[in-house]
């Protein structure tokens, strides 16, 4: 029997994972694709009233996540698309839970075949959400659980691929998986671009990473742009600008992007 290529998307409550995992399943479906998806069976227990469960009975909640995946695995499925990683038992166990339980969630983890994927939404942005219904964490608490959360991976040296959540975020997660998929152009139906703030760089204007069209995006900060050459250039009127500009000021993810600005940083 071969492994389950299981698709865990991390990130912080709030942030859409449950609505990627919606829209992945739905996306790899309508492309034949062999999958089922996990839901998070804490998101049922706050919805029934039974939160306290959430620190007391993390090894219940690891039970049940762990049983879905299974099931999903000895049906023959090549994928399984969850916004309910294993590895999120162990990160919301209570300080003093079982001494063994962080190592029982590793082996139970490391088990299958994990893609890693950590979403990231600016909570700041315009027009940007969050929904308190059917969680316990509000927004302050959801930016401290990110934090932390990146933090544990990284202590645990769990990879992922760092993605921004927006309506082409399953077709991007799609894109990782296959090496190709066609992202639809929602910029013309209406879809704005999304703006992200940039970690600080000392004596500088702040920058924000901004969407630049339907597939790129763009480094700007006080009418200029940072190029892949590591220097700032004026941004054009789109009439002016050249397909060499172009390529020279605009990214193809948002993660080719922050590599852009973490190689200008250390270098200041």
């Amino acid at each position: 029997m071969s492994k389950l290529k299981v698709i865990n998307l991390f990130g912080a409550p709030g942030h859409g994972k449950s609505s990627v995992r919606s829209g992945l399943f739905w996306l790899m479906k309508s492309r034949h694709m062999s999958v089922e998806e996990v839901s998070e069976y804490a998101k049922y227990l706050v919805l029934t009233g039974r939160t306290w469960q959430l620190k007391e009975e993390q090894l219940y909640l690891f039970s049940k996540q762990h049983h879905k995946q299974l099931i999903i695995e000895r049906s023959g499925y090549e994928y399984a698309a969850t916004d309910s990683p294993l590895q999120l038992c162990a990160f919301y166990a209570p300080p003093g839970y079982y001494r063994g339980f962080g190592e029982l969630v590793d082996e139970a983890h490391e088990r299958f075949e994990n893609i890693n994927f950590f979403l990231s939404r600016d909570l700041d942005a315009q027009g940007a959400g969050f929904e308190d219904r059917g969680r316990v964490h509000d927004r302050d608490a959801s930016l401290r659980v990110e934090t932390e959360m990146r933090e544990y991976l990284a202590r645990k040296r769990v990879p992922y691929v760092d993605i921004a959540v927006d309506m082409t975020t399953p077709w991007r997660i799609l894109a990782h998986l296959t090496g190709s998929a066609d992202v639809p152009d929602f910029e013309t139906a209406g879809l704005k671009g999304l703006v992200f703030e940039l970690p600080a760089c000392p004596g500088e204007a702040p920058a924000k990473l901004e969407r630049a069209g339907a597939r790129t995006w763009a480094i700007r900060s006080e009418g200029d742009c940072l190029g892949k050459d590591g220097e700032w250039h004026g941004e054009l009127l789109p009439s002016n600008r050249s397909d060499a500009f172009l390529a020279l000021t605009r990214f193809d993810s948002v993660e080719e992007a922050r590599a852009a600005w973490a190689r200008y940083t250390a270098r200041r």
